[in-house]
C-alpha cells in the first residue's frame, strides 16, 4: 500500500510559518496542531493526516496535481477506477 501526503497543505503551512519568522514575528498558534519532543525541548508542530491511495482515493491525488490521470491510468482499461 502506498500513503499520499498533501503536499499544498505542507507547503502552505511551511510557507507561512517561514514568512511570520522572517518578518521577526511568531508564527499564529493556529499554523501548529501537535507538539513534538526533539530530545531536548517539546516544540510546536503541523502534523497532515496520511491518506491510503486505493482505487477509491487515487482521485484525489490527482486532483490535487501530485500525479497526472494519463500516468495512472496508462494500460488501465477506460471506467476502471477514475480512468
Amino acid at each position: 500500500m502506498s500513503t499520499y501526503f498533501p503536499i499544498s497543505d505542507m507547503a502552505g503551512h511551511a510557507a507561512s510559518i517561514s514568512a511570520a519568522l522572517m518578518a521577526g514575528t511568531k508564527p499564529a498558534a493556529s499554523l501548529f496542531n501537535t507538539k513534538l519532543d526533539n530530545g531536548l525541548v517539546t516544540v510546536p508542530g503541523y502534523g497532515v493526516n496520511a491518506l491510503s491511495i486505493t482505487k477509491a482515493t487515487i482521485g484525489k491525488v490527482i486532483a490535487d496535481g501530485s500525479v497526472k490521470k494519463s500516468q495512472v491510468c496508462k494500460g488501465i482499461a477506460h471506467g476502471v477506477g477514475p480512468c
